[in-house]
């Protein structure tokens, strides 16, 4: 029997707050320089304690040039699900399996203590496939895309 890693996408669905238990939501596109796509979705809990920076571009250009041509058949790079932290853009790592009430994995920051009660349920997280739902999410927002790309 082999074991590997199933890619997970971050999704609005999938994550809650270990501090006031609200889910956290994608505030906006902002870049990590920290990491080699530096494009993606900052997501944040109601009371502001918990960031997830997820599902970054993997090829800015490409996507912009699918965008402006109308193709999303164009764009074949996909998207990056690596989780960072929302403040220092260091790796989240998970802390705890089955950490959460619901049986969710605890996830957090090593650098920032505030940021270590984030609550991700795999099971509500996207599979590989992400493209049907992040191209257009970022194409309704491609002015921000290329502020942070030029």
């Amino acid at each position: 029997m082999s074991w590997y890693k199933i890619a997970k996408h971050m999704n609005e669905e999938s994550s809650r707050c270990g501090h006031c238990w609200g889910e956290l939501k994608v505030v906006g596109i902002t870049e990590n320089t920290k990491h080699i796509y530096s494009i993606g979705q900052m997501y944040e809990c109601p009371c502001g304690k918990s960031k997830v920076w997820a599902n970054s571009i993997r090829n800015p250009e490409a996507f912009v040039k699918a965008v402006e041509a109308g193709n999303q058949d164009q764009y074949y790079q996909g998207f990056c699900y690596d989780h960072r932290c929302g403040y220092c853009q260091d790796i989240v790592i998970a802390l705890k399996n089955n950490g959460g009430p619901r049986g969710e994995t605890l996830w957090g920051c090593r650098k920032c203590r505030d940021n270590q009660n984030i609550m991700l349920d795999g099971s509500k997280e996207w599979g590989e496939n992400v493209t049907p739902f992040l191209f257009p999410w970022y194409a309704q927002r491609i002015d921000q895309v290329k502020d942070l790309l030029y």
